[in-house]
């Protein structure tokens, strides 16, 4: 199932620490991202929460993520390009059934309320081969 929008690919192993960073741009000048979200669904319109949801703030949490920049300084020469990390521990990964299809977004919200959504795409988690970690 890939919905049209739904452009950007997500590969990880269940049962895996997963930290990965997404570039956002469009953010307002002089009004900096204030939080970050990710969810992951099986369908658009499930409820929120979905199978994932993270939420971030510019105070780093490991294991949820942290908004590394508010969008109001320059990034690779762009203006207005902010910086969103977002971890998933083994516990979130174990939530994903190997070879399923999971939608997510990457939202954003400035610190004036506007909420953007720069980042959708699918998720294609596979079966871990080792399980024991000891």
């Amino acid at each position: 199932m890939v919905l049209p929008g739904y452009d950007a690919r997500m590969s990880f192993v269940i049962g895996d620490s997963v930290s990965f960073t997404v570039p956002v741009g469009g953010v307002p000048v002089g009004d900096p991202i204030a939080q970050g979200f990710l969810t992951y669904k099986r369908a658009p319109l499930d409820a929120d929460p979905g199978l994932v949801q993270k939420k971030v703030t510019t105070t780093n949490a490991p294991g949820t993520g942290q908004v590394l920049d508010t969008g109001t300084g320059t990034v690779s020469g762009q203006v207005g390009v902010g910086l969103l990390r977002f971890d998933l521990t083994p516990t979130d990964t174990l939530l994903f059934a190997p070879g399923g299809e999971y939608l997510y977004d990457a939202q954003y919200k400035t610190a004036a309320g506007i909420i953007k959504t720069p980042v959708q795409g699918v998720a294609s988690p596979t079966a871990q081969t080792t399980v024991a970690t000891t």
